[in-house]
């Protein structure tokens, strides 16, 4: 759940904040031609990342970073393009949205930014199921939650922005769209220049490698500053509303200011919560799903004629317990035993097919992967298939688990 909660929330929230800022920032003009781009843009990007997701998925000769470099390039000169030209129509009084140009501009935007974002969000619900036997699994269905909380949260967080960019003052209005537009043009500029280096001969040049290298390290820091621009925004907002007097007008004209007025302390409102909660997402939620799992090691236990025991009591209470053997090379084999019913135990590698040697731990009482983050059935702990950790043959005899270590010898390699 965490994990496609975080990849769309930095996917889709960034870029959903910029296409309301212009959004919201133009329709102060409410210009149906402005809004025909925005519908032609998006509809033909639509058409663009299906397209893509589909060779994607079923031809290796799409090559995405191509993809990406196309639109990105095109995405970054156009912000920037647009940043200039609204402030030098400003100068001189005039419209934005009277100029064909910066209409234009505006529908190239919308486009190559649904571009890049679009296909992976098409692609991610066909990650869902992988390693697992069905698609009728309790980890699908988080999955599914966590990408279609981040979809709402995007959704809801560019409506605000554009709902508070719509009502603001000329001057913060201006200033929140150039911030909001160059901070998303330099993320963009680092992902476009990042390819580049990748797939040309400029590796070669330690300064560029350099540069590259510090542009990655704080690449985030750019979307973050775009949150930031779009919280101080809405706090601008909100104290400007905060202080307005409103004198000399009827009741029902004063009553209808101060109605509106509160509409846009209440936009302002959700909007920061809603940029707040996206950042937590970006960070904290970062952090816990990165958070490197500190185990205790597994005990290894005496081997007597070729054969290890483990006392159905030392192994009973339910939990996960781990063991390891050493082999004559000095490989540690690592086992895992967990009861699963009255007298079922499942007793297996601590390895899957899928994700190697990267092991099992307990939380919350459920088994998870420790590489893929994926909660086992416990049922089906001890067989085959997806996820599972990696049968053990094993007899259950006189009140003890017996592992023959010629199992455990068989199975090195997966150790090594």
């Amino acid at each position: 759940m965490l994990q496609y909660l975080i990849q769309v929330t930095f996917t889709l929230f960034p870029a959903l904040t910029v296409l309301g800022t212009i959004y919201g920032f133009f329709n102060r003009e409410e210009s149906r031609k402005y809004k025909r781009g925005f519908v032609w843009g998006f509809f033909v990007s639509l058409v663009f990342s299906v397209v893509a997701a589909i060779l994607r998925l079923n031809t290796n000769a799409f090559v995405r970073e191509y993809y990406n470099f196309f639109f990105l390039v095109t995405a970054f000169v156009a912000e920037v393009a647009l940043v200039f030209a609204v402030g030098f129509r400003a100068k001189n009084t005039v419209s934005p949205l009277k100029d064909r140009w910066t209409g234009f501009i505006t529908t190239v935007i919308v486009l190559a930014c649904l571009s890049c974002v679009l296909p992976d969000l098409f692609l991610y619900p066909f990650e869902f199921a992988v390693g697992l036997d069905s698609i009728f699994h309790t980890e699908v269905l988080f999955k599914v939650i966590g990408y279609s909380l981040a979809i709402i949260l995007s959704l809801a967080g560019g409506l605000c922005v554009s709902r508070v960019l719509e009502k603001a003052s000329d001057s913060l209005a201006r200033k929140t769209f150039a911030f909001v537009l160059l901070f998303f043009a330099a993320e963009y500029f680092v992902l476009f220049f990042q390819i580049l280096m990748l797939r040309s001969r400029l590796m070669q040049n330690e300064i560029l490698v350099n540069l590259l290298l510090f542009l990655l390290e704080y690449q985030n820091g750019l979307v973050y500053a775009l949150l930031l621009a779009v919280i101080l925004s809405c706090l601008g907002n909100i104290v400007s509303n905060k202080r307005a007097v409103f004198t000399g007008e009827n009741p029902a004209v004063l009553r209808k200011k101060r109605a509106e007025s509160k509409r846009r302390v209440g936009w302002s409102a959700f909007c920061v919560l809603f940029v707040i909660t996206a950042f937590v997402i970006m960070t904290v939620g970062v952090w816990m799903n990165n958070r490197t799992v500190e185990l205790s090691p597994p005990v290894e236990l005496a081997v007597s004629d070729n054969k290890i025991e483990i006392p159905l009591e030392s192994v009973n209470d339910g939990h996960l317990h781990r063991f390891s053997y050493t082999t004559e090379d000095g490989t540690q084999v690592r086992y895992i035993v967990i009861r699963k019913s009255e007298s079922a135990y499942g007793v297996a590698l601590d390895a899957c097919d899928i994700c190697g040697a990267s092991g099992y731990y307990e939380r919350n009482g459920q088994i998870v992967c420790i590489l893929c983050d994926v909660v086992m059935n416990i049922g089906t702990i001890g067989m085959p298939g997806g996820c599972n950790p990696v049968p053990l043959d094993h007899e259950i005899t006189d009140g003890r688990i017996v592992i023959d270590a010629a199992n455990l010898d068989a199975e090195a390699y997966r150790f090594e």
